[in-house]
């Protein structure tokens, strides 16, 4: 038996877009996810020590739900070092 032919160029750009277009929907989930659901993802960032991640997804939190009240632990991003 003989291994597969090589991929061509267009089914390797093809793979390309399909893994790039898996990131974004992964990156944009948080915020389809709700306001409460981000307070949670950010307070659990926290307590892993992803601090730099905390603030990206409070600031995805703040442009997707600029009415939302965010918790005032949380408003000032100035979580423990």
């Amino acid at each position: 038996m003989s291994p597969p032919p090589p991929a061509r160029a267009d089914e390797r750009a093809g793979a390309s877009a399909l893994g790039n277009s898996i990131e974004m929907r992964k990156a944009a989930q948080p915020v389809a996810d709700g306001p409460e659901r981000l307070v949670e993802t950010i307070r659990h960032l926290i307590r892993e020590g992803r601090l730099d991640q905390a603030r990206v997804t409070l600031e995805k939190l703040r442009q997707a739900y600029p009415g939302f009240d965010v918790p005032e632990n949380l408003k000032d991003a100035s979580f423990p070092q």
